[in-house]
């Protein structure tokens, strides 16, 4: 599949990220539980679900050059959006959308 490229080296490496976040001052800045960060770990996985059917079907029915820069922009936005989070509820989103990052790293 073009869009799946397995959860392994990706997922480790968004896990430690947020892990390292967390070390320095994301729970107490965003009012968080453990359970709540637990929560929000969980949500990426719910949205690579989600979103990797339909990114195969879409990438069937267009071409790369339509949706690699699609993809760019979603992740770019995605990206942006997760150094500008400001509550729980925009962790929650920013980790459930987090996945146009694996779609990206697939297509290289």
């Amino acid at each position: 599949m073009v869009c799946d490229d397995g959860v392994g080296w990706d997922e480790g490496v968004l896990t430690r990220l947020v892990a390292n976040a967390r070390i320095e001052g994301l729970t107490a800045d965003l009012g968080m539980t453990g359970n709540q960060y637990l929560t929000g770990l969980t949500l990426y996985f719910v949205g690579y679900v989600l979103f990797e059917l339909p990114c195969n079907i879409v990438l069937k029915r267009t071409t790369p050059r339509f949706w690699l820069p699609t993809l760019t922009i979603a992740w770019g936005i995605v990206a942006t959006l997760m150094g500008v989070t400001q509550n729980l509820a925009g962790f929650f989103v920013v980790r459930f959308l987090w996945v146009f990052h694996i779609a990206m790293e697939a297509l290289d």
